[in-house]
């Protein structure tokens, strides 16, 4: 886990995207790793991580990771969100739902292409990580396909372990072929995270 710095100025918000009040932390990222005393050569990245109202997220960072418009509205509706911002920019955003008593799933996790490989996806589940335990939640679960090797080794660093496969997942659900890292994205690789303990 990564450590962090004192708390920030809130930062300005867009209208359409304001925090839900819920806190927030901050995190300076360098290579990956969240470190508030590590600094880039260009200088360190700067985020805030807020709770938002999940629909109210960027259509288009959340249509990254799950390109389903029906299925990303439909998990909105009763989901949770949390956004990374850099002042005003929405860099990242994650939803969750409550699946059962102690249990919640990350069914998004995206993160702008320009901003990827500099930790925003990392303070981003390690926010939701520490909420869920702050929560009493028991264990996170989530999936994602076959091809996306970066998330899955993402997910493993953070504690995550492999639990199942749903083969097949990806074309039953979605009628066009996804393709990522050069590989045909049909399975679902299920994950979990135990908390307690």
């Amino acid at each position: 886990p990564g450590s962090h710095g004192p708390p920030t100025q809130q930062p300005r918000f867009p209208q359409n995207l304001r925090p839900s009040g819920r806190g927030g932390s901050k995190a300076i990222l360098r290579d990956g790793l969240v470190a508030s005393e590590k600094k880039r050569r260009t200088g360190p990245i700067t985020i805030t991580i807020q709770a938002v109202d999940p629909k109210r997220l960027p259509r288009d960072l959340l249509y990254l990771a799950d390109p389903s418009e029906t299925l990303v509205e439909l998990y909105l509706t009763r989901g949770h969100g949390l956004a990374a911002f850099q002042g005003d920019k929405v860099l990242g955003v994650l939803v969750w739902l409550d699946t059962r008593p102690g249990t919640r799933e990350i069914v998004n996790l995206a993160v702008r292409p320009e901003e990827q490989n500099k930790g925003i996806g990392r303070a981003l589940l390690e926010a939701a990580l520490r909420e869920a335990r702050e929560a009493n939640v028991l264990s996170i679960e989530l999936g994602t396909g076959n091809s996306s090797i970066g998330q899955l080794a993402l997910y493993q660093k953070c504690g995550f372990r492999i639990v199942g496969v749903d083969p097949d997942f990806f074309l039953r659900h979605y009628s066009e072929p996804i393709f990522e890292n050069g590989i045909r994205c049909r399975d679902m690789v299920r994950l979990r995270c135990d908390l307690e303990g």
